[in-house]
């Protein structure tokens, strides 16, 4: 499942590739974990996040949490959850930032 989801016969978004897989959303985390390690992609699990300062953007979340906060990085994970078109604007980032700091 998680060779389809990278050759995109998935859709983009959570909702929309659980529904295409036809699973559940737990399992569905599995099949992101799996998708993310083939990617590269380090995102921490859910217990071990922290909230974002006041006033700390994107970058330096990231840099703090020891994240690639590459533009590519960026875009790739604001794909992943739901951010199209994704061009670095303070209003993407910010949005980028909440659905990845939960």
């Amino acid at each position: 499942m998680a060779q389809e989801v990278l050759d995109k016969k998935h859709g983009n978004g959570h909702n929309n590739r659980i529904k295409s897989l036809g699973i559940s959303a737990e399992e569905y985390q599995k099949v992101r974990a799996e998708v993310n390690r083939r990617s590269g992609v380090s995102i921490p699990v859910a217990s071990s996040r922290q909230k974002p300062q006041a006033g700390e953007g994107i970058v330096d979340y990231m840099n703090r949490m020891k994240l690639d906060s590459s533009y590519n990085n960026r875009a790739r994970l604001a794909a992943q959850h739901g951010i199209y078109n994704y061009s670095g604007t303070a209003s993407q980032n910010s949005l980028l930032l909440t659905k990845i700091s939960r």
